[in-house]
Protein backbone atom coordinates (compact mmCIF):
# COMPACT_ATOMS: atom_id res chain seq x y z
CA UNK A 1 0.00 0.00 0.00
CA UNK A 2 2.93 2.71 0.98
CA UNK A 3 4.30 1.99 -2.64
CA UNK A 4 1.22 3.28 -4.43
CA UNK A 5 1.11 6.17 -2.08
CA UNK A 6 4.26 7.23 -3.05
CA UNK A 7 3.41 6.26 -6.45
CA UNK A 8 0.08 8.50 -6.30
CA UNK A 9 2.37 11.64 -4.82
CA UNK A 10 4.66 11.72 -7.92
CA UNK A 11 2.63 11.82 -10.68
CA UNK A 12 1.84 14.92 -12.41
CA UNK A 13 -1.20 17.38 -11.46
CA UNK A 14 -4.39 17.28 -13.45
CA UNK A 15 -4.57 19.42 -16.34
CA UNK A 16 -8.48 20.46 -14.95
CA UNK A 17 -7.15 21.10 -11.12
CA UNK A 18 -4.28 23.55 -12.67
CA UNK A 19 -6.56 25.06 -14.94
CA UNK A 20 -9.22 25.57 -11.69
CA UNK A 21 -6.15 26.81 -10.09
CA UNK A 22 -5.74 29.46 -12.68
CA UNK A 23 -9.29 30.33 -13.06
CA UNK A 24 -9.59 31.42 -9.42
CA UNK A 25 -6.31 33.31 -9.49
CA UNK A 26 -8.03 35.59 -12.35
CA UNK A 27 -10.81 35.78 -10.08
CA UNK A 28 -9.06 36.79 -7.00
CA UNK A 29 -8.07 33.83 -4.86
CA UNK A 30 -3.98 34.59 -4.30
CA UNK A 31 -3.15 32.73 -1.46
CA UNK A 32 -2.68 29.19 -1.46
CA UNK A 33 -4.12 28.54 1.96
CA UNK A 34 -7.71 30.32 0.43
CA UNK A 35 -7.58 28.24 -2.47
CA UNK A 36 -7.05 24.87 -1.27
CA UNK A 37 -10.27 24.02 -0.28
CA UNK A 38 -11.92 25.30 -2.96
CA UNK A 39 -9.79 23.09 -5.12
CA UNK A 40 -11.41 20.20 -2.60
CA UNK A 41 -14.55 21.33 -3.32
CA UNK A 42 -13.72 20.84 -7.32
CA UNK A 43 -12.51 17.42 -7.10
CA UNK A 44 -15.33 16.53 -5.05
CA UNK A 45 -18.17 17.92 -6.24
CA UNK A 46 -17.27 18.45 -10.07
CA UNK A 47 -14.84 16.22 -11.07
CA UNK A 48 -15.93 13.29 -9.24
CA UNK A 49 -19.81 14.09 -8.33
CA UNK A 50 -21.66 10.96 -8.00
CA UNK A 51 -18.54 8.77 -7.33
CA UNK A 52 -16.36 8.15 -4.45
CA UNK A 53 -13.53 10.67 -4.35
CA UNK A 54 -9.61 10.06 -4.79
CA UNK A 55 -7.30 9.28 -1.88
CA UNK A 56 -6.05 12.36 -0.48
CA UNK A 57 -2.69 11.36 -1.36
CA UNK A 58 -3.18 11.28 -4.76
CA UNK A 59 -1.59 14.81 -5.94
CA UNK A 60 -3.19 14.36 -9.53
CA UNK A 61 -7.00 15.55 -7.32
CA UNK A 62 -4.95 16.69 -4.53
CA UNK A 63 -2.07 19.14 -5.39
CA UNK A 64 0.51 20.02 -2.48
CA UNK A 65 0.78 24.09 -1.40
CA UNK A 66 3.68 24.47 -2.77
CA UNK A 67 2.65 23.56 -6.60
CA UNK A 68 -0.48 25.99 -5.98
CA UNK A 69 2.01 28.37 -4.97
CA UNK A 70 3.79 27.98 -7.50
CA UNK A 71 0.49 27.68 -9.89
CA UNK A 72 -0.57 31.10 -8.66
CA UNK A 73 2.59 32.66 -8.85
CA UNK A 74 2.65 31.76 -12.86
CA UNK A 75 -0.40 32.71 -13.50
CA UNK A 76 -0.05 36.12 -11.50
CA UNK A 77 2.99 36.65 -13.94
CA UNK A 78 1.23 35.85 -17.24
CA UNK A 79 -1.50 38.27 -16.31
CA UNK A 80 1.45 41.06 -15.52
CA UNK A 81 2.67 40.34 -19.22
CA UNK A 82 -1.01 40.48 -20.51
CA UNK A 83 -1.87 43.95 -18.96
CA UNK A 84 1.98 45.46 -19.52
CA UNK A 85 0.89 44.34 -23.37
CA UNK A 86 -2.34 46.57 -23.02
CA UNK A 87 -0.77 49.36 -21.54
CA UNK A 88 1.64 49.01 -24.23
CA UNK A 89 -0.63 49.25 -27.16
CA UNK A 90 -2.77 51.62 -25.45
CA UNK A 91 -0.02 53.56 -25.17
CA UNK A 92 0.80 53.66 -29.31
CA UNK A 93 -2.99 54.17 -29.96
CA UNK A 94 -3.31 57.41 -27.35
CA UNK A 95 0.65 58.68 -26.44
CA UNK A 96 -1.47 61.56 -24.65
CA UNK A 97 -3.56 59.36 -22.33
CA UNK A 98 0.21 57.96 -20.66
CA UNK A 99 0.42 61.35 -18.29
CA UNK A 100 -2.93 60.13 -16.61
CA UNK A 101 -1.46 56.78 -15.29
CA UNK A 102 -1.58 52.72 -15.70
CA UNK A 103 -4.69 52.73 -14.60
CA UNK A 104 -6.47 55.23 -16.76
CA UNK A 105 -4.86 53.73 -19.80
CA UNK A 106 -6.08 49.80 -18.91
CA UNK A 107 -9.65 51.63 -18.67
CA UNK A 108 -9.03 53.01 -22.18
CA UNK A 109 -7.76 49.74 -23.48
CA UNK A 110 -10.87 48.03 -22.65
CA UNK A 111 -13.14 51.15 -23.27
CA UNK A 112 -11.45 50.94 -26.67
CA UNK A 113 -11.83 47.42 -27.41
CA UNK A 114 -15.23 47.21 -26.44
CA UNK A 115 -16.60 50.14 -28.42
CA UNK A 116 -14.17 48.50 -31.67
CA UNK A 117 -13.51 52.54 -32.29
CA UNK A 118 -10.34 53.71 -33.23
CA UNK A 119 -10.47 56.69 -31.27
CA UNK A 120 -9.97 56.90 -27.11
CA UNK A 121 -13.26 57.80 -25.36
CA UNK A 122 -14.08 59.11 -22.62
CA UNK A 123 -10.64 61.32 -22.07
CA UNK A 124 -10.51 64.07 -20.14
CA UNK A 125 -10.36 67.68 -21.21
Amino acid sequence: MYVLQLLASCLPTDRRVLAKIKELTKAGVHRATDMQPLIGDFVCNVLFAGQSEPPRYDSRFWPSMRIIRNCIYATKVRLAKYVDLLFVICFLVCPETIVFGRTYVLLQMFFFLSARSPRCVGRPA
